[in-house]
């Protein structure tokens, strides 16, 4: 096959600055620290909006989904069909083919589609999960527009020597049930371990047709499987990691409120594999990486006589020179290149794409006190044709108490594999959506002996030209460049937390203005210029509470979202709803060096709100799940 002669890592020649001996840092002093995470990683944590998930969310979320953590515990906006049902994201006024999701730095939005399903990927099988607000596309390329959802996996086992094992398991309402299991075992210079998830679900909930009738979901089963093997190695010099990850869903897709029936079925498939190595010299870090993807996607519906198989095949590789923190500042540059293979029932033939790039970032050390400076550049080139140059800047200033953020970004996302070669309805004549990003934050935190807070606001602006939009045309649909799309909005947090001796509380919160608006059209007549996008609210709050006392934990939050246009010109609305969440855990330690338990309980929408987050599709009322976890060193 083509992509078996893909070149896997590209050798580049690279030729460093001459530097005196004077302004170099002692290199064995120096050296970083040897710990496998996403290379870019450090770099983009200052000067942008960040969400991490904490120890006691990864506990609330230990059974769920991304998408799930991301709906409940973010400020991103899930566009949510159901119950492991297709779960996108919007961010800061973007589509769901705006907003990357990386693993360990490689993004796996499908190239066919051009955006993931949030609710297929388990947070169990991740070690670290963040959000980062605000657009990306100098770093991690097309589609990263919106704001980049961060999953990465990293060894756990540094002060460990020998096995650890883990399991958890659960049930709760409607038939749901799952298992989840890790086996680790570490020696000098070596960690592997062996995650692997099951879940399924029956998803026969009861609902309120139109009429006010009550029914109960059917055709809604739902069964679905992970497993990740990993590999570390580890000298006093350089490190390699190895992750291949496995997993399959098979969905029965339910009948919407106005349908009598469903036969509709889809199957999922994706096996991930990826290898990451570092070489810390004298000058700084050296840093090969490459992964293979295989996803497959089968859809069936018998009714309409819809038999729909895609497979594609991608192939990715990164070299990447980092410098150690001179006197003058600190750089990075990187070159990458992506290779795609699809075929589809409703492409002509297997489709390629060949994508290469360069990018750079360099750090002054100017005013290092109290100010820090970041400079961004990238270009790209699809299958041989140059993209506009990605120019970026980032400050931060420290003040006190106090610090400041700014940003100004140019962005791009190239048209999916669909809306150029879908039979019937592709385009290939599409253009690159583009435009120019800015945000300005301030925030301010205190700290005293047994108490904390924070708080801060940020505004931002999004300008992006030739907005992709599948349109009707003479018997099917298809894509063009048609609009001009003005995103800006606030966003307010605050936090408080307290300390005591033997218990602990916080408070922490955030509320998101979003206007997401048409500002111009090439369509004549076009009912949603001036209009807010679909499926985007404009108002969204989160309110979360936790409170830890000896071996009891406990976790509350409590989601406002606003109602969204579900027709361009805004006939049509979804009303706003309001849904909490509590979580209820007690955990024993019989031998810290031995083995722990913990039992936990949670309740989704604790107030039984009627609601939809699709048009037409209903949304489960309460629900609970009971949990059992056991862990042994």
């Amino acid at each position: 096959m083509a992509f078996k002669r893909w070149i896997f890592l590209l050798f580049l020649l690279f030729t460093c600055f001459e530097l005196s001996a004077q302004n170099r840092l002692d290199s064995t002093q120096h050296l970083p620290s040897v710990q496998i995470s996403a290379t870019r990683l450090q770099f983009s944590q200052w000067g942008m909006s960040i969400e991490k998930m904490d120890t006691l969310q990864s506990q609330v979320f230990g059974a769920a989904s991304v998408a799930d953590w991301l709906s409940n515990a973010s400020q991103a906006f899930i566009k949510n069909y159901g119950p492991g049902r297709l779960a996108t994201s919007a961010v800061r006024g973007s589509n769901a083919s705006q907003t990357a999701v990386l693993w360990n730095g490689f993004n796996i939005q499908s190239q066919m589609l051009g955006q993931t399903d949030l609710s297929l990927l388990p947070i169990a099988l991740m070690d670290e999960a963040r959000l980062e607000l605000g657009s990306s596309s100098i770093l991690w390329g097309s589609g990263a527009i919106g704001g980049v959802v961060q999953l990465n996996n990293k060894s756990t086992a540094q002060d460990h020597k020998g096995w650890q094992i883990g399991t958890q398991g659960g049930i709760g309402s409607f038939g749901n049930r799952y298992l989840q299991g890790k086996i680790q075992y570490h020696r000098q210079g070596w960690t592997t371990a062996l995650r692997g998830s099951s879940n399924g679900s029956l998803n026969n909930f009861s609902y309120q047709d139109f009429f006010g009738e009550k029914k109960r979901l059917d055709h809604s089963q739902l069964g679905q499987g992970s497993l990740m093997w990993e590999n570390y190695w580890q000298t006093r010099r350089s490190t390699l990691a190895w992750h291949t990850w496995y997993q399959s869903a098979n969905r029965e897709i339910p009948p919407t409120m106005v349908q009598q029936t469903s036969q509709a079925k889809q199957f999922d498939a994706a096996l991930r594999s990826m290898v990451d190595a570092k070489s810390y010299q004298n000058w700084g870090k050296l840093n090969l990486r490459g992964a293979l993807f295989r996803e497959r996607l089968d859809y069936q519906d018998i009714l309409a006589q819809l038999d729909s198989k895609s497979l594609a095949w991608t192939a990715i590789g990164e070299t990447i020179f980092e410098t150690l923190p001179y006197s003058w500042g600190h750089g990075q540059m990187g070159f990458h290149h992506t290779s795609v293979w699809a075929t589809s029932t409703n492409y002509e033939g297997q489709i390629q794409q060949h994508r290469n790039a360069f990018f750079a970032q360099f750090e002054p050390h100017i005013f290092q006190k109290n100010w820090h400076s970041l400079f961004q550049l990238r270009q790209e080139w699809v299958d041989g044709r140059r993209l506009p140059l990605l120019p970026g800047l980032r400050l931060q200033g420290q003040f006190r108490a106090s610090q400041i953020h700014a940003s100004l970004n140019r962005n791009y996302r190239i048209p999916t594999l669909n809306d150029l070669h879908w039979n019937p309805g592709g385009n290939p004549e599409l253009r690159p959506e583009q435009g120019w990003s800015g945000e300005l934050g301030w925030s301010k935190e205190k700290k005293l002996a047994r108490s904390a807070w924070k708080y801060g606001i940020t505004r931002y602006d999004r300008l992006i030209h030739d907005w992709i939009l599948w349109l009707p045309g003479s018997g099917y649909w298809s894509p063009i460049n048609v609009q001009q799309i003005w995103s800006r909005g606030l966003e307010t947090k605050f936090g408080f937390q307290h300390q005591a001796e033997q218990w602990n509380w916080g408070i922490n919160g955030s509320y998101d203005y979003v206007r997401s608006t048409v500002k111009q059209s090439n369509q004549p007549n076009d009912a949603s210029v001036g209009q807010q996008l679909i499926y985007v609210p404009q108002h969204k709050a989160l309110l979360q509470a936790r409170l830890q006392w000896g071996a009891w934990s406990g976790w509350y939050a409590q989601n406002l979202i606003g109602s969204v246009a579900t027709l361009p010109d805004h006939s049509e609305k979804l009303k706003a709803y309001t849904l909490g969440d509590f979580f209820w855990s007690w955990q024993k330690k019989a031998d810290v060096q031995k083995w722990s338990t913990q039992i936990s309980f949670n309740v989704h929408n604790v107030w039984n709100a009627t609601y939809q987050s699709v048009v037409s599709r209903p949304m489960p009322g309460r629900s609970f799940m009971l949990n059992v976890k056991i862990m042994m060193k």
